[in-house]
């Protein structure tokens, strides 16, 4: 099936278009932000290994910027994310119509 189903590689795709769409960083604040946000909207569907991840990474966030990692968490429950979608269809979409689909 392309591009769909799970794996590592289908993952990292979702979570770097995340990233795009949401503007979290790519440092190691913006990827606790980001794993709050992933799991507040909706979680990861078919990937064991990142949810393990995203919970792990949140728990964290929540030590390390309580505030900033909740508002995130916040923001994902009005949001939808892409976990489960064909990554062959979501890398052909236009930008600004996946953001609003994701991000409302």
């Amino acid at each position: 099936m392309p591009g769909g189903g799970g794996g590592p590689r289908r993952s990292l795709i979702v979570h770097d278009v995340h990233h795009l769409l949401t503007g979290y960083g790519t440092d190691f604040l913006g990827e606790l932000e980001l794993a709050g946000w992933e799991l507040g909207s909706g979680g990861c569907s078919w990937s064991f290994v990142f949810w393990a991840d995203r919970t792990v990474a949140a728990l964290i966030g929540l030590v390390v910027s309580p505030k900033r990692v909740f508002a995130a968490i916040r923001r994902g429950r009005t949001c939808r994310n892409l976990f489960g979608r064909d990554t062959d269809e979501v890398l052909g979409l236009d930008f600004e119509v996946l953001k609003r689909g994701v991000l409302g």
